[in-house]
């Protein structure tokens, strides 16, 4: 697991013969930090997207249709779960769904990425700092050897930033 990473229920919401409606609203973020931004993703599948990351942003995931696939790593200098290698310490992935109703609160310092398993996957997330720009955040190269987290993915649809992204040792946070 990654210190600070969290695995939150969605409330169930309410459904009827119209749909659902739920509330996404999660207000134990650690130092009292809030949200500044939201962004919604609809990928068609194969695209890959990741890894990205900073050390000043917390993010809050969701999957609301479709299916992907995330996976974090820690980068920060000086945790107990910093990423080196073994998938124990330092190393999360979950596939997320419509049907899951679970956020994944992704601390600062850690980089993430996801894989789009069904086609017009939407993935809703919420960052405490307003995005700036590539020249923000760290990009690791996707398939870097060392956390191997799409190793079953071939010839996926990603940006030139991503299919150009720095080794995970090149990025400490």
């Amino acid at each position: 697991m990654i210190d600070g990473l969290e695995v939150l229920s969605l409330d169930k919401g309410f459904t009827d013969k119209r749909g659902i409606i739920y509330t996404t609203s999660h207000e134990s973020i650690p130092d009292g930090d809030i949200f500044r931004e939201e962004k919604i993703s609809i990928s068609h599948k194969n695209v890959l997207r990741g890894f990205h990351g900073d050390s000043v942003t917390n993010k809050l995931f969701s999957c609301f249709s479709g299916e992907l696939k995330i996976v974090v790593v820690d980068r920060r200098r000086g945790s107990p779960t910093f990423f080196t290698g073994d998938k124990e310490v330092g190393y999360f992935s979950q596939v997320l769904n419509q049907e899951d109703n679970i956020h994944i609160f992704v601390p600062k310092g850690c980089i993430n990425a996801h894989y789009v398993l069904a086609d017009n996957s939407v993935l809703h997330y919420k960052t405490t700092v307003k995005y700036n720009g590539i020249e923000s955040q760290q990009t690791v190269k996707w398939d870097d050897p060392i956390i191997n987290g799409f190793s079953e993915v071939i010839d996926p649809l990603i940006s030139d930033r991503d299919y150009n992204g720095l080794s995970l040792e090149e990025v400490l946070l």
